[in-house]
């Protein structure tokens, strides 16, 4: 039942800084802690192959072992399929879930992106792969970056158009962690969308282009995908989060994209200003107010160079009037990463 407490109404979200489970009493002070795929990168990383996902949930373990209220979400992409990620490489090296994933278009050409390993340039894969987030050499990978037997690393995309088969190996096997770590993952940060032009307007896929976010900007291009293709896909894409999301709920966990204002993992949160905290403040006050019924994600204004929060008692005091049951407040306009 909610408390109120202010303790348990802070929000962390860990990046590579904080990662260790070394510091996982430090991070069991917030009330909730979102965990990204890039926490422990040093790390895992260089393990033969990676352990992103097992980092994670040694990490989310950590945290309720140093205070078991504390609650712990980690990373997922239905968009992007990180081989970094031991189910996603285990669906990738088995030929019986290549339906799973988009390929490069034929015919076989010289794409925006290369097909093959940097270091062992024989593997190459015939699925569509950029490298723009990818664990590298040698920065990252000792000798070279292991993403599974006959995988080059790179961010490889799911094909929504499968539909019920690829739901179901997501549930049960990728996103398994939110369903039998229980006590230990309450919840998840579903990252990245598809966009098409048709379905959401000529003007509002800009990240970069109608298609996947965040991804080479050409990545349609080389897949041959024409906008009826990215009109289906984005469509299987907006079923497969609902059907995840009704299970994720169903199994009493929660996605960062449930809360207002969050619906594509912008991690955005609510920001008072001197200019918007009237409007803000009365719109509270109507009966419609939706925050008395789902989550508040509430940011603090930060002077990057200072290192200080210039408005904390204000913005603090606007999160406690305009909060209900479940709210929660971080650090920043963007990200909620903590310093």
């Amino acid at each position: 039942p909610p408390a109120y407490a202010m303790r348990d109404s802070t929000i962390a979200m860990v990046e590579d800084l904080y990662a260790s489970p070394d510091n996982a009493v430090m991070l069991s002070q917030f009330g909730l802690v979102s965990i990204d795929w890039s926490a422990g990168k040093a790390a895992w990383a260089k393990n033969k192959p990676m352990t992103c996902e097992e980092s994670m949930v040694t990490l989310a373990k950590a945290i309720k072992s140093a205070r078991s209220s504390t609650r712990v979400f980690i990373y997922a992409n239905l968009v992007k399929a990180l081989p970094w990620m031991s189910p996603v490489r285990k669906a990738l090296t088995n030929p019986a879930y290549s339906g799973f994933f988009l390929r490069f278009g034929l015919p076989v050409r010289e794409y925006h992106v290369p097909r093959c390993d940097a270091v062992n340039t024989t593997v190459c894969s015939v699925f569509y792969h950029d490298q723009l987030q990818t664990p590298e050499v040698p920065s990252l990978c000792t000798g070279w970056c292991d993403c599974g037997a006959g995988v080059p690393c790179g961010e490889y995309l799911w094909d929504h158009r499968n539909g019920t088969m690829l739901r179901q190996f997501l549930i049960d096997e990728y996103l398994a962690p939110v369903f039998h770590e229980q006590g230990t993952v309450d919840g998840l940060f579903i990252d990245d969308f598809w966009c098409s032009s048709i379905l959401n307007g000529t003007n509002a896929c800009t990240d970069p282009v109608p298609g996947p976010s965040e991804i080479d900007k050409y990545s349609t291009t080389d897949m041959n995908l024409t906008t009826s293709d990215i009109l289906a896909i984005t469509k299987g894409w907006l079923s497969t989060m609902e059907t995840v999301q009704k299970a994720i709920v169903g199994a009493k966990a929660y996605t960062w994209s449930l809360m207002p204002g969050q619906s594509n993992a912008n991690a955005m949160p609510l920001i008072v200003t001197s200019q918007t905290c009237q409007p803000i403040l009365e719109a509270s006050c109507q009966a419609a107010n939706q925050y008395q019924n789902l989550p508040l994600l509430a940011g603090i204004t930060v002077n990057l160079t200072t290192q200080s929060a210039p408005f904390l008692e204000q913005q603090l005091a606007a999160f406690l009037l305009l909060r209900g049951p479940h709210a929660w407040i971080g650090y920043g306009e963007w990200g909620m990463v903590w310093p």
